[in-house]
């Protein structure tokens, strides 16, 4: 399988191989092996892995995603920064500092966003996470009259 950019399909990002049955067993099989062992840790133990990431994803790595971030979805850098290091950064920071959470997603297709980040911040013993999608619709009537909103 190729990954290739959104706006020019004959650039070849990547080449993968998705995952079958036998990988797909394997990978909740080694999550259930593990699970019983980070339930175990003391919450200041696994946040501090949460933490590291973040600092990780907003310094030495910050570019690196943004980077993948404009190619893989065509964002310019002030989108991807926005979409990518600083949210997700601030996702698991803040996720660990009140254990209660409000996910603010302006997903409107797939929600995937909403929902990884939700695992996330459950696993990292969040007590509750909320989930706010915020949706936008256009009429197909519409003309850009120059009105302004």
């Amino acid at each position: 399988m190729c990954v290739v950019r959104p706006d020019n399909h004959r650039q070849i990002l990547a080449r993968g191989f998705a995952a079958g049955p036998a990988e797909a067993d394997a990978a909740v099989r080694a999550a259930a092996q593990a699970a019983p062992d980070w339930i175990r840790l003391p919450l200041d133990e696994r946040a501090s892995v949460f933490l590291r990431a973040a600092d990780l994803l907003a310094g030495p790595w910050r570019d690196t995603l943004n980077g993948a971030t404009m190619l893989g979805q065509s964002k310019t850098i002030h989108q991807a920064e926005i979409d990518s290091a600083c949210e997700l950064a601030d996702i698991w920071r803040f996720s660990v500092a009140g254990a209660r959470v409000l996910v603010v997603d302006d997903t409107w297709a797939t929600g995937a966003h909403a929902q990884s980040a939700s695992c996330g911040l459950k696993a990292a013993d969040a007590a509750a996470v909320g989930v706010l999608a915020i949706g936008r619709s256009f009429t197909t009537d519409y003309r850009d009259n120059n009105s302004g909103w």
